[in-house]
């Protein structure tokens, strides 16, 4: 059994990785909102690829790995709390 110090270490470290699973979603939305959209919506490309859509796809990857990280963290931190009981 870990001292109640850890316990509430790992407790906060656990509020954090959820706060992340909510805070990721709404930055996802912010950055797919129509006026930051406008601001890459040029006649510029990026290696032969539209601006735009080379935003939305690096938006988009970036969003499911950070997704993927968040889970793994929680995934961790739920086996860690497992086996603890």
């Amino acid at each position: 059994m870990r001292p109640p110090r850890e316990r509430s270490r790992l407790r906060l470290a656990e509020g954090k990785a959820s706060d992340l699973c909510w805070f990721l979603p709404l930055v996802g939305l912010f950055l797919l909102m129509p006026p930051l959209l406008g601001l890459f919506d040029e006649r510029r490309y990026l290696f032969g690829i539209p601006l735009l859509l080379a935003y939305l796809f690096a938006v988009w990857l970036i969003g499911i790995v950070l997704t993927a990280l968040a889970a793994r963290l929680l995934q961790r931190r739920s086996d860690g709390e497992a086996g603890q009981d």
